[in-house]
């Protein structure tokens, strides 16, 4: 969209002066100031009280500290003079990237960078004008400075002072931002807001939320996933068992107690007879068995420029690899829960959630009271990395509300609960060919993806929120149609991204995918598509370096030349780990990755010790175009870093007759303190555009890794977790 906010101005309760801001393409003025508006984002109060209402998830990605730093940079406070809070419900926050209120896509300062920027700089030029009107003087001669309106006489006034008179001027119809040069919050590192909240204790997370007279539920879920309850039964009492009430609901059995211990206590003398279904005959060997069958097909085209599968074909010099990739867990520190309360008529909800307006749209479903009636109240999150943009435990939450009208309820998983019963990352299966010139340049190059759409599963879920507005039997008959085209889909492009389009020039490439579910729920993980395709896509092109003689670095260099962005962080992090200069005693490894709009490159140190893997240092560069918080963007390239070396070395979700096998942390480990590599990360200067930094850090960490094992030790690993043994 070429221009996505609108302005809009008046007086609030309390008599603040109130600036609305939604993602559309005009600008008005509100006709009856007195009116409140709710989905405000901006609020300036007579007491000089400026107040930022947020509407994106924090779930540790820093958008309570980068968003308001937008706004103040233009309103010249500094960002910590801005009161902040979640924000409810409401269509003024949806996500231009996704059409729906959801945090994802490393999507935030992206789609906020100009519209917070112009709520901002409309506020300042609204104030100066009402300071202008007061003193009867010229408007040119004031400027907003540190919540000041000042005249070059230096007369000044807070902005608070002139909120009264501001609510009745016009927004101009042009707005004027800063200048870059004069910044000075943007592109400097501010302590994070979050941070002395999270450090002592003071943030509210989902599973912290306390109401009066709440009862703690826990729900027992067949051990096969789509398995349904038959019957149940205990010897004990619900006195004896310390239990208020159990409860059937359509995804298990419910048991409610004054505590979290006393319910899952209970659990343990609770029999249960399940019906397993199908499913019960789902696993993991028979998967990859089905998806490597399914590679020696063709697949559906994707993308295909040349001939690619003509030239392998009869190529003199061709390579052709199989890599495998397993299902992953989100493994979130805090597991899932919600607080709902049902009443006649309303409904009302804590959760810590990516995706307010689905976990509203997914009460609404349960309860038949309309959306407007149910209110949702987003929390911190302990970790999101996806999985919270799922609605699962708030279903299972105001199933329970709904039958116990007007008592609190709060739903709690297990460590267990939540790795069995995930959206997981997608298993997929991969053949590649390539056939290469004279010069070891790649001339062709052929990919054929295996495995589940996140959209083709997800999709009618998605989409169910934004129909909303719709009549009951028409939300129906929608989401019916759309599971029935999704049967037909030919290519998911979360399945596809980071494949296609292929980043590297080469004259000839052929993307193909066949989709292949065994029916285990998958959904989006932190970088999606990109953190398989990354893997494989850098491990292959490392393996057509070594098959020609070339260096993996030099190779890159030559086929990213027309791609210039890529190509320089590429330059840099080859400079700062001394590539091809030998003054490391460990072995290195290289990969480069574009996701989310971002470039980002790098380098590891790997020995391998008696089969052991020890990655001792990462160096990553990163172009995320213009930095709002260069402290926040280094963070979040170590956590994605961290989070993928998780996933390299030890992730893996396994099914044996329809079951989970992994459990908790002993069987899905994470990263260890004393398995941390030291990390250096650069930031390229730009002048583009912000983009995301949630993400792209993950997808080039597992290539870099297998590739640095290669040079160690000569054995190409073509399938995660990373294992030698």
């Amino acid at each position: 969209m070429k221009r996505r906010s609108f302005l809009k101005l008046g007086m609030g309760t309390g008599g603040c002066l109130v600036f609305g801001m939604s993602f559309s393409s005009s600008l008005f003025v509100q006709d009856k100031p007195s009116n409140f508006e709710p989905n405000a984002w901006i609020r300036i109060y007579p007491d000089n009280n400026i107040r930022l209402v947020v509407d994106r998830a924090e779930m540790g990605q820093g958008v309570m500290t980068a968003l308001p730093t937008l706004i103040a940079e233009e309103l010249d406070i500094a960002p910590t003079h801005v009161t902040l809070e979640f924000a409810g419900v409401d269509k003024a926050y949806i996500n231009p990237t996704n059409r729906s209120q959801v945090t994802g896509r490393s999507s935030s300062i992206r789609d906020a960078w100009h519209p917070l920027r112009e709520a901002g700089a409309a506020a300042r030029m609204v104030l100066i004008e009402a300071a202008a009107k007061t003193w009867n003087v010229n408007a040119a001669d004031c400027i907003a400075v540190e919540g000041y309106i000042r005249h070059n006489s230096g007369k000044q006034q807070t902005y608070g002072d002139f909120v009264q008179l501001a609510a009745r001027i016009p927004i101009p119809k042009t707005i004027i931002l800063k200048d870059k040069k004069n910044f000075k919050w943007i592109g400097h590192s501010i302590p994070r807001v979050d941070a002395l909240p999270k450090a002592t204790g003071k943030a509210e997370f989902g599973i912290d939320i306390i109401l009066p007279n709440m009862l703690i539920a826990v729900v027992i879920r067949c051990p096969v996933r789509f398995g349904k309850l038959k019957s149940y039964q205990t010897e004990k009492s619900l006195e004896e068992l310390h239990l208020v009430q159990i409860i059937v609901i359509p995804q298990g059995l419910a048991l409610i107690a004054t505590n979290y211990w006393h319910a899952r206590q209970a659990a343990k003398h609770v029999e249960i007879e399940w019906e397993e279904g199908s499913f019960a005959k789902a696993n993991t060997d028979n998967l990859k068995k089905k998806q490597q069958e399914l590679l020696k097909k063709n697949g559906d085209t994707v993308s295909s420029k040349g001939d690619a599968q003509l030239i392998i074909n009869f190529g003199k010099k061709t390579l052709e690899a199989y890599y495998q990739l397993p299902y992953l867990a989100h493994a979130t520190m805090e597991p899932m829960n919600c607080t709902a309360i049902v009443n006649q008529g309303s409904c009302e909800i804590w959760v810590p959630t990516q995706a307010p307006q689905h976990s509203q749209f997914v009460a609404h479903k349960i309860t038949g009271i309309r959306q407007k009636y149910i209110q949702v109240h987003t929390t911190f999150l302990g970790g999101g990395f996806g999985r919270r943009g799922e609605t699962d435990f708030v279903a299972e939450a105001v199933e329970i509300a709904k039958q116990l009208p007007g008592t609190p309820i709060k739903l709690v998983w297990s460590r267990e609960d939540d790795m069995q019963n995930d959206f997981y990352r997608p298993a997929s299966s991969h053949r590649l060919r390539a056939a290469m010139k004279e010069n070891g340049l790649p001339l062709a190059w052929y990919h054929h993806i295996v495995g589940p759409g996140i959209l083709v599963q997800n999709l009618p879920n998605l989409m169910a929120p934004k129909l909303g507005w719709l009549p009951d039997f028409l939300e129906d008959v929608t989401e019916d149609f759309t599971r029935y085209a999704m049967k037909n889909w030919t290519n998911d492009p979360t399945s596809t991204e980071g494949a296609s389009p292929l980043q590297y020039n080469i004259e000839n490439s052929k993307i193909e995918y066949t989709h292949h579910d065994m029916g285990l729920p998958v959904g989006f993980w932190r970088s999606v598509g990109s953190s398989y395709n990354a893997f494989v896509v850098e491990s292959f092109m490392d393996e057509i370096a070594h098959e020609v003689g070339r260096d993996s670095y030099e190779i890159r260099k030559e086929l990213l030349q027309k791609n210039t962005r890529a190509l320089a962080v590429l330059d840099k992090v080859a400079e700062i780990s001394a590539w091809g200069k030998n003054i490391t005693p460990y072995s290195l490894g290289i990969a480069q990755h574009y996701s989310m709009n971002t470039y980002v490159a790098q380098v590891v140190e790997v020995s391998v010790l008696k089969q052991q893997i020890k990655v001792h240092r990462v160096f990553c560069v990163v172009d995320c175009g213009y930095v709002i918080n260069p402290d926040i963007v280094v963070s979040q390239m170590e956590s994605s870093i961290v989070f993928g070396l998780t996933a390299a070395l030890y992730g893996e979700i396994t099914l044996d007759n329809g079951q989970v096998k992994e459990s908790n942390f002993d069987t899905y480990p994470l990263l260890r303190m004393d398995e941390m590599p030291e990390i250096e990360v650069y930031i390229m200067p730009s002048s583009h555009a912000p983009t995301g930094v949630g993400e792209p850090g993950t997808p080039p960490i597992a290539p870099a890794v297998a590739n640095a094992i290669f040079a160690a030790t000569g054995i190409r690993l073509r399938s995660l977790p990373l294992k030698l043994t």
